[in-house]
């Protein structure tokens, strides 16, 4: 099945200040593995992670990756969402995130394959404390 990766227009709904909400930060490198992700109802594997990756930060080293609830390292804590397509590489990277005073669709976001709905609700909230408002939009 083909889908259409999402534009930021499907993510952003909007941003308070915008060189203020998105922030330039490192992520990353996803080590050249598929990533798999819920999109809408279905479970897909992805060769790229997409503007609307949900993000966590790991709290040694500062740096972004995608949301890991099997972690401990602080990227289990949705920290931040992705505002452009990345390829998957070993490489860190800097790249554009929704960090904070911003508002997001919901349906626009990207979570990781295994994810709750009670753990999709906690992460909901850490976004929201971090000042970026998840709305579902029909």
């Amino acid at each position: 099945m083909y889908s259409q990766n999402n534009s930021l227009s499907d993510v952003l709904l909007y941003e308070v200040l915008p060189k203020w909400s998105s922030q330039a930060v490192t992520v990353a490198g996803f080590g050249g593995t598929d990533v798999e992700v819920i999109v809408g109802d279905e479970v897909e594997i992805r060769v790229s992670v997409e503007i609307g990756t949900v993000l966590g930060k790991i709290t040694a080293t500062g740096v972004y990756v995608p949301l890991d609830l099997t972690n401990n390292d602080g990227s289990q804590n949705a920290a931040a969402i992705l505002a452009e397509d990345l390829p998957i590489s070993a490489a860190t990277c800097k790249a554009v995130v929704i960090k904070r005073g911003a508002g997001v669709n919901s349906a626009g976001l990207v979570w990781p394959g295994d994810i709750t709905t009670d753990q999709k609700t906690a992460a909901i909230a850490q976004l929201e404390a971090h000042g970026i408002d998840v709305v579902s939009v029909l």
